[in-house]
């Protein structure tokens, strides 16, 4: 596609792929909004970053901004690199609030600024496709990686040993590694590993927590890390969360075909 001058406009494709060998693709409006945005020059790409209203049609998709963001720091531009990360980073908070109440007021800066940095170090991390998801689902780039440092926070403050980290997003696919003790074939960790790819993300990283690093669902000591906890939900929620996994592996397995 050609700009208003005659000059071809080229989104960058993502490079990223899923377990299945598809590649990660971003929203089709925010394709057709970096196309747009790519012909504006930079004092008219200024002036709609700020824009904070989701219903004007200057506003720009936070998806949008990860790739401006990313297209800045490979120019070294950092006079647009500034800007733009000034007001992602807004957004960033925003999406941080729920996630900040499920620690201890003292360590809710910390959970924040930790979750800015493994955001931003991903984002400038232009030899790696980390950050390829942060151009397809931004809310849940973010609340992932926000729970991979509070999940870390309660393993040093309970001095747990033997977890591994759940590494936002999963767009590498479920890393679910049983232990030892499972003794799978490889075939049969294969199995797991597919059958993870079928269910929805939160789903698979609170089966992970539970039966791969021992939280329990739920507990009624308030300082005790859960997996309800992880996500803000009641325990029933997370039990209805595998109770809906369970029927929908079935049903695609023909368990409930009726003979």
């Amino acid at each position: 596609m050609s700009g208003d001058s005659g000059e071809q406009i080229t989104v960058r494709a993502l490079t990223k792929r899923k377990p299945n060998g598809d590649l990660y693709e971003r929203r089709a409006e925010v394709e057709e909004q970096l196309v747009e945005v790519l012909r504006l020059s930079p004092d008219e790409l200024a002036k709609r970053i700020p824009v904070p209203n989701r219903q004007d049609p200057r506003y720009l998709f936070d998806e949008t901004l990860v790739y401006l963001l990313k297209e800045a720091h490979r120019r070294n531009d950092l006079t647009m690199e500034n800007l733009i990360y000034d007001h992602l980073s807004i957004r960033v908070e925003i999406l941080l609030r729920k996630q900040a109440g499920q620690v201890s007021r003292n360590d809710s800066a910390d959970l924040v600024q930790e979750t800015h940095r493994r955001i931003i170090k991903k984002i400038f991390n232009l030899d790696s496709d980390k950050s390829d998801y942060a151009e397809v689902m931004f809310g849940n780039f973010v609340t992932s990686e926000a729970g991979t440092v509070k999940k870390n926070h309660w393993r040093l403050e309970t001095k747990e040993r033997g977890y591994l980290e759940i590494d936002a997003p999963k767009e590498d696919g479920h890393d679910y590694d049983p232990p030892d003790e499972w003794s799978l074939s490889p075939e049969q960790s294969a199995m797991l590993g597919n059958a993870l790819n079928k269910i929805p993300e939160r789903t698979v990283t609170a089966y992970l927590l539970h039966y791969r690093d021992g939280f329990q669902i739920e507990s009624k000591d308030p300082d005790e890390p859960t997996v309800a906890r992880v996500f803000g939900v009641t325990g029933r929620t997370i039990r209805n969360w595998f109770r809906d996994a369970v029927k929908q592996l079935t049903e695609d397995e023909g368990g409930n075909d009726e003979t």
